[in-house]
Formats: structure tokens, C-alpha cells, sequence
């Protein structure tokens, strides 16, 4: 489901149009309540979930979550405090997406459409409308899905339960792998997700 996007206060955007117009960039220490409110926002309207990976971690701490801006600030600053390019990410997908260009072409306004983006947008687009997840594994239904997967490298997943020696080591996994990655829909990948826990499970056991 997408996500609602955050209504500024009067007296935050008074804020946000005189630090702009002094130029202050985002780390400004007279934004900070601002963050902080705009980070317990989409935690909450998110619930504790990553917007590009979809994992719960229920924690509100600093350190556990970044403010996600859609297009990146170093892209279009003029961006940066569009409620609709703001979310929040886990650590690893934001390092991962970093300031990666995801719209399919440039914009001067700010577009909100889905077809605009060519990864999942939060706010824009349904997740479940482009992936399909088992414990570990994403496959796209859609090139949304599959580009989503390589900017924010989603296959990180599979060095949690042991997939990243059977990746290295055994030709059926990294097949099935393939398959699951390039699967179009989940009727498709679902034949290789079971293929692949069976295998897991298997050099769980020693087998």
C-alpha cells in the first residue's frame, strides 16, 4: 500500500522557506526537530518498515533508520522537503541507493506519477504490486520491481540464512537464483523459492 505523505505545519514551512532562502542544507542544526518529526512520521505511517525493502525493524533509534528522499538531494535540492519524496529507509537501502538517478527522465517540477520513476515509489506506487517475497528472496513481477532490486541490492538477503556460499559453490542455486530474480510473475518464481529453500535447508543439515 502507498504510503500518506507528511502535512508541514504553518510554522514549519515559515521554517523551511527562511532557512532555504539563507541557503542551509539539510544537516542545518535548526532543522532537527523538524527531522526528527518528519523520521517519526513515516515510521509510524510506514509501520517500522523499510519503504524499498519492506523488512520490520521496530526501533526507533537514530542509528536503525535514514529520512529517505526519492530523488536524492544532490539530484534536485529543491526536492528535499516534498512530503511526496520523503520516506523512510533502513541503513543498508539507502546506503545502497544512495544518489542513484531514478526517474525516467529529468523533471524541473516535482513529478508526482508513478510512470516519473523507474524504481517503486512509496508513495506512488502499491509494493506488493512489483514483488513477490518469501522469507529472504524477492522476485519482480515488474521492471519496477527488478530495477528496485538492483539499485537498492536486494539480494543482499540471501547472505542472512547461508545463500551467498550456495551462490558461490553450487550451480543449481545460482540458477534458480537467476530464475527467481527474472521470474514476471509469482506464480513463475514460486517453483524456484521452494527449489531454493529445499536446497537451503539441505546445507543447513549437512546434507
Amino acid at each position: 500500500m502507498a504510503i500518506e505523505p507528511i502535512a508541514f505545519t504553518n510554522e514549519e514551512l515559515g521554517l523551511i522557506r527562511t532557512l532555504t532562502e539563507r541557503g542551509e542544507a539539510w544537516d542545518c542544526a535548526e532543522y532537527n526537530p523538524l527531522r526528527s518529526r518528519i523520521k517519526q512520521f513515516y515510521l509510524k505511517g510506514q509501520a517500522f518498515r523499510c519503504c524499498y525493502c519492506q523488512k520490520p525493524n521496530p526501533v526507533q533509534h537514530g542509528r536503525a533508520w535514514d529520512i529517505e528522499h526519492v530523488i536524492s538531494r544532490s539530484l534536485n535540492a529543491t526536492f528535499m522537503f516534498e512530503p511526496e519524496n520523503l520516506a523512510v529507509s533502513c541503513i543498508d537501502c539507502n546506503l545502497a541507493k544512495r544518489d542513484a538517478n531514478i526517474l525516467a527522465r529529468p523533471k524541473q517540477t516535482f513529478p508526482r506519477n508513478s510512470d516519473a520513476y523507474t524504481i517503486v515509489h512509496p508513495h506512488f506506487d502499491d509494493w506488493a504490486d512489483h514483488f513477490v517475497l518469501g522469507q529472504v528472496v524477492y522476485a519482480p513481477k515488474t521492471a519496477k520491481g527488478a530495477e528496485t532490486l538492483r539499485v537498492c541490492k536486494l539480494w543482499r538477503f540471501y547472505e542472512m540464512i547461508g545463500q551467498e556460499s550456495l551462490l558461490a559453490t553450487d550451480p543449481r542455486y545460482v540458477e534458480l537464483a537467476e530464475r527467481v530474480l527474472f521470474a514476471k510473475t509469482p506464480v513463475e518464481a514460486e517453483p524456484s523459492v521452494l527449489a531454493m529453500r529445499a536446497l537451503i535447508q539441505d546445507a543447513k543439515e549437512g546434507g
